[in-house]
């Protein structure tokens, strides 16, 4: 049952909290890296095809130094077009192992408290973490969004839907290291604002282990953990789809990246791996796994022995706001925290069903789009009308489509508005109009 809260509409989904080990999965046989995004422009590669590779060796670089690593030893075996979750091309580098690890040659810093900001920065530029903090000698290189001051750190250590149980899990099993780069992240960040967001049941043991930062207690609410929502409360400004935090100083970092930074830095290697939280009839309850980046899902259901059957389902992320995947060779990547099975039987088939106006998705909306609208202006092409009616106010809870008794993917819709347009108005700007 829904409530009003603060002018938001509070539905009754939380987070199941999940108290299991971490298990550790092999090296797989093969990975594959993306060194694009859509919309950016690509990392450079810095290798070629047959070429051979140490786990932790740069493979792409950009002009900051940010880069991408092999995440096992072997050989480069393509480097080309691929698929990300949603779908749309990007450029890959896929690497066949031959051996054990070979590590590159470290760069430790043995003492992260010691360090001075400056050696932190230089340490994560060695490595090639995309901080948004960069070393003095770059600075002729770096992006004009790249200079921005900034002026607010948000750290996530809360996941955003079930049965997801990643970022929570560095409160716990992980708290050291976690603890560790939260302390040089208040280092590197000067005066900045620094909040660590936190289950609530988890504040007190938090606010004992995080020091010299802000704790923000939320409940296990869906739209607690939104992105869009957790910055309104904290800066109490509102980010649609089209507007970045960064142009204001802000940033957003997960708790499971903070907490590899720690980890990385003392041993002096990049980082490697992804926690996923993978649910599935196979197993008895979901279970959090240690993976290599760029490991295709097949070989993460293989090693767990979960039998894929013809029509089941793979999505990536939770069932609320998570992708199905037409490849089980799709690549885990550091965006990955859930990987859920759903099988042939419960999965409802999509359907061109009109919509009935029942209202539920207006009701449940947290943003008070008229959700049933805007999803029709988006399904008939009419992109810029949906925009303007509110597609770019959606913070893709995923509600809407949740209560939708036509089983409209409302959701995609408000999406599909927003990248077409986005699409648009790139056009229009390279035309000079």
């Amino acid at each position: 049952m829904a409530k009003r809260i603060l002018g938001f509409l509070k539905p009754n989904i939380e987070l199941q909290p999940w108290d299991g080990e971490v298990s550790t999965l092999d090296p797989p046989d093969r990975v594959i890296l993306s060194i694009s995004q859509p919309g950016q422009m690509p990392f450079k590669p810095v290798v070629e095809i047959g070429e051979s590779v140490k786990t932790g060796e740069f493979i792409a670089m950009s002009p900051s130094r940010t880069g991408i690593h092999s995440s096992i030893t072997g050989k480069v075996s393509a480097i080309g077009p691929g698929y990300n979750r949603e779908g749309r091309e990007v450029l890959c580098v896929t690497i066949d192992r031959e051996s054990d690890d070979d590590f590159a040659a470290p760069h430790p810093v043995q003492n992260l408290v010691a360090a001075s900001r400056d050696e932190l920065i230089e340490a994560f530029a060695e490595l090639g973490f995309a901080s948004p903090w960069k070393p003095r000698s770059l600075e002729s290189q770096l992006s004009e969004e790249e200079k921005l001051p900034i002026t607010t750190v948000v750290i996530k250590a809360v996941d955003e839907e079930p049965p997801l149980a990643v970022q929570r899990r560095f409160l716990t099993e992980f708290a050291e290291d976690f603890s560790e780069s939260v302390a040089a992240i208040r280092k590197l960040a000067q005066d900045a604002r620094v909040v660590v967001v936190v289950p609530e049941e988890f504040a007190s043991r938090a606010r004992t282990l995080l020091k010299d930062v802000e704790i923000f207690p939320v409940t296990n609410d869906i739209l607690d953990c939104n992105n869009t929502l957790l910055l309104l409360k904290i800066t109490r400004k509102f980010y649609p789809f089209h507007t970045d935090p960064r142009a204001d100083g802000i940033i957003i970092l997960s708790a499971e990246d903070v907490a590899f930074a720690a980890r990385c830095l003392h041993k002096g290697k990049p980082r490697t791996n992804k926690l996923i939280t993978v649910s599935a009839p196979d197993l008895p309850k979901p279970v959090t796994v240690r993976v290599r980046l760029g490991t295709p899902v097949r070989f993460v259901l293989d090693s767990l022995n979960i039998q894929l059957k013809s029509n089941d389902r793979v999505v990536f992320g939770g069932l609320l706001t998570g992708i199905a995947q037409p490849d089980i060779e799709t690549p885990i990547t550091r965006t990955t925290n859930g990987v859920i099975i759903i099988p042939k039987e419960k999965v409802i088939p999509f359907s061109d069903a009109p919509c009935i106006n029942c209202g539920r998705c207006v009701q449940i909306c947290p943003v008070n789009i008229q959700v049933n609208l805007v999803g029709r202006f988006s399904e008939f092409g009419l992109f810029e009308t949906a925009v303007k009616n509110g597609s770019g106010s959606c913070v893709e809870c995923g509600l809407c489509a949740y209560v939708c008794p036509s089983r409209r993917p409302l959701m995609q819709y408000m999406q599909f508005a927003n990248s077409e347009f986005e699409k648009i108005m790139n056009q229009v700007s390279q035309e000079g109009v």
